[in-house]
């Protein structure tokens, strides 16, 4: 093994800024540059340029510089880049960080194909007490001549925020689809969990590194990378300020910290008493999110350590990171002897955290999701010792920049960005959404201006106008002769929104007390439990018969969150008493007997464009969910935005869909398509499945064959 030189420097620069120190001085090679702060190797950090080998594709042949392809073009001229400590983390020391060679910088990508390494045989590296240290495995380098060169160096000019132009990406609705069908896929038991991410690309202006000094400086990240490695003309950058860990090998011990749970941090906040951090450490919703990964990362360990020493560490401690609080846990073990990197690193590779569970389905999910494949994103950055069994750490590539240099030179890059979350059987697609704003707010707040503007911060908007939230939240459920229909599901949507609302779930008796309630009564009856920040309360009515169809009425509803079932109905029995009033006006004035039908109103949101290019979307009604079977018998359903209440009939007849093979669209309806519908259905707990046949002064048509089929899929 080539031995391991060290000589100490006077420097009192930040890892960024001699970064870009380096980058300024024209006597560096700074065509590949790398620069890891934060946590690294025990508070450390590491700074390389020059790479003299890389590997493009693939992990690269650790101890085998037989593999890799060698950069000719661009050779290393004086480099300089990082080394790790032999001081000890934790449990898990490293004890052989440098390989025969030097050691690998970069990133595997989360498909591998386009992973990108460079070996750095010498480098500069701060220890976890701030001094700085100029090291090599290169004979050929002399130290004190290179240690005189980086002191002797200007910091670079004050960083400038860079601007993005064209922001695009996805979008609300296309996340709330694919939100609602990894749901699916989960209650339909292909998964347990997934993790399901927005993409945004734009055009960048500006510098990438001071893009990465002025997060590192602003957001504190644990596992900061900036690594440039290619030509200038076509390189690819990735300035990462993630706060995840993903391995970590000293030897034969190696570690993992899971990321799962996330609450918005006010600005600066490290109180672990913050109102935002109590609430995520009490989410049982969190907490089995988090607890699910733990397990698929001790499976994952499992498979290449000694049985019984794959243990958790620390469980769901929750944890400051950029703009969000986060619940992370840790989990520890000892490898079987003679296991090499490239072992453990198939083993474990993508990160559990930014899959699922399992892990092979939620990859084949998220291909089918996502719009924009992932590479970068998701992946790993950090280091890797040049040995078969050597040290490394890697991040979770998430909160993670990726920047394609102009192909054609004219100083206009290509930018990147994912952010996703892991979606389980009770997420909430707009919270879903809202969290990958709220994820993605601190990393556009970098830029100096965004055209057209950033995604909005994640703020979801308040109780309607016309609703009183004091009055509290409703469920309503169906019992016939003594059972209770759908309960668990009822009560889970319940739960949510006083978890959301009040800051506490509902009474872990309530289920018991509802079935008791309803117990021993015969027929149709009405089931309403009330829950307020105190208080939670079960009354019970006779329902009556279900009406045999239902006519709607459009209708106007002020603006807010209609996704919580507000207790206060005041607006709803309003409209549809006026509504009644009409009905048995016309009913009289035909001298006719009133119909065996239900007219409700029916909330539309309106269009945006050019009236002649635009219809109304529709949401839902007073009471119901609406669903449209096209001409062809493909289900359309609206997406579950703050303006829509996630029926729980919904979800079930769209659960029914998908197991009978039914082709199923989550997306918006538009009036038109309502209108020239095969069969138009409301869908709620007390109705059950019933037909539309009226939409304003418009009769619409009845499939009674298809009808007869779809009123049988609840039971």
């Amino acid at each position: 093994m080539a031995e391991l030189r060290r000589q100490r420097l006077e420097l009192a620069l930040e890892p960024a800024e001699l970064a870009a120190a380096l980058d300024d001085d024209p006597g560096w090679n700074t065509t590949d540059l790398v620069c890891l702060s934060g946590d690294w190797l025990d508070g450390g950090a590491l700074v390389a340029c020059g790479a003299s080998r890389h590997v493009v594709g693939d992990w690269p042949e650790l101890g085998n510089l037989g593999e890799g392809r060698a950069d000719a073009e661009h050779p290393a001229v004086d480099p300089v880049g990082p080394v790790d400590p032999v001081d000890p983390v934790g449990p898990v020391n490293l004890v052989d960080p440098v390989g025969p060679s030097g050691r690998w910088l970069g990133w595997a990508a989360y498909d591998r194909a386009d992973s990108r390494w460079g070996l750095f045989s010498t480098w500069l590296r701060r220890d976890g007490d701030g001094r700085w240290s100029a090291e090599t495995v290169d004979p050929t380098v002399e130290l004190s001549d290179l240690a005189a060169r980086v002191t002797a160096m200007r910091p670079a000019a004050a960083a400038r925020p860079p601007s993005l132009r064209g922001l695009r990406g996805t979008d609300e609705r296309t996340h709330l689809t694919a939100v609602e069908e990894a749901i699916a896929a989960i209650r339909a038991g292909e998964l347990f969990q997934v993790n399901v991410a927005a993409r945004w690309q734009a055009d960048f202006a500006g510098a990438a590194l001071d893009l990465f000094r002025l997060g590192v400086t602003r957001l504190h990240p644990g596992w900061a990378a900036f690594v440039r490695l290619g030509p200038p003309i076509g390189a690819r950058t990735a300035v990462s300020f993630s706060p995840e860990l993903f391995l970590r090998r000293s030897g034969r011990r190696v570690l993992s910290a899971p990321i799962k749970g996330t609450r918005r941090r006010a600005a600066d906040s490290v109180d672990r008493q913050d109102p935002a951090a109590v609430a995520l450490r009490a989410s049982i919703k969190d907490r089995a999110e988090n607890v699910m990964i733990v397990d698929l990362v001790r499976n994952d360990l499992g498979r290449v350590c000694e049985p019984g020493t794959v243990q958790p560490r620390e469980l769901l401690q929750v944890r400051p990171a950029p703009g969000v609080w986060h619940l992370v846990s840790e989990v520890c073990g000892t490898l079987r002897e003679g296991i090499p990197t490239a072992e453990l690193l198939a083993a474990t590779f993508p990160p559990g955290s930014v899959t699922g569970a399992p892990k092979i389905r939620a990859q084949q999910l998220i291909e089918e999701f996502e719009d924009v494949p992932r590479s970068v994103f998701t992946g790993a950055i950090g280091w890797l010792a040049d040995a078969i069994d050597g040290d490394g750490e890697l991040n979770v590539a998430i909160r993670t920049f990726e920047l394609q240099a102009d192909p054609l030179g004219l100083g206009v890059d290509r930018l990147g960005l994912g952010v996703g979350g892991g979606i389980t059987a009770d997420s909430v697609p707009i919270l879903e959404w809202q969290e990958c704003l709220i994820k993605a707010a601190p990393l556009f707040e970098l830029f100096a201006d965004i055209e057209p503007s950033g995604p909005a911060n994640g703020s979801g908007p308040d109780a309607p106008p016309d609703v009183d939230p004091e009055v509290g939240i409703v469920e309503t459920m169906l019992a016939t002769d003594g059972r209770v229909h759908a309960l668990a599901d009822h009560l889970s949507r319940l739960d949510t929104s006083a978890r959301e609302l009040f800051g506490t779930g509902l009474p872990s008796d309530l289920a018991a007390q509802v079935r008791l309630t309803a117990a021993g009564r015969g027929g149709r009856w009405r089931v309403r439990v009330t829950a307020r920040a105190a208080s939670t309360e079960v009354a019970i009515v006779a329902a009556g018969p279900a009406p045999h169809r239902i006519q709607l009425i459009t209708s106007a509803r002020g603006a807010g969150c209609w996704r919580h079932k507000w207790a206060d109905r005041r607006l709803y029995d309003r409209l549809e008493a006026e509504l009644a009033g009409t009905q048995r006006l016309e009913a009289e004035l035909a001298e006719v007997a009133l119909p065996a039908s239900l007219t409700l109103p029916l909330f539309q949101r309106e269009p945006t464009g050019p009236p002649h290019t635009q219809q109304p979307q529709i949401q839902e009604t007073s009471r119901s969910a609406i669903v449209v079977l096209d001409q062809h018998a493909t289900v359309l359903a609206p997406p579950l935005s703050d303006a829509i209440l996630p029926s729980v009939t919904r979800r079930r007849f769209l659960d029914a869909a998908r197991d009978r093979g039914r082709r199923i669209e989550i997306r918006e309806i538009d009036r038109r398509e309502l209108l020239a519908g095969r069969l138009v259905l409301s869908l709620s707990a007390i109705a059950g499945v019933v037909a539309v046949d009226r939409l304003d002064d418009i009769q619409l048509d009845v499939d009674l064959d298809l009808l007869d089929v779809v009123e049988k899929w609840l039971g």
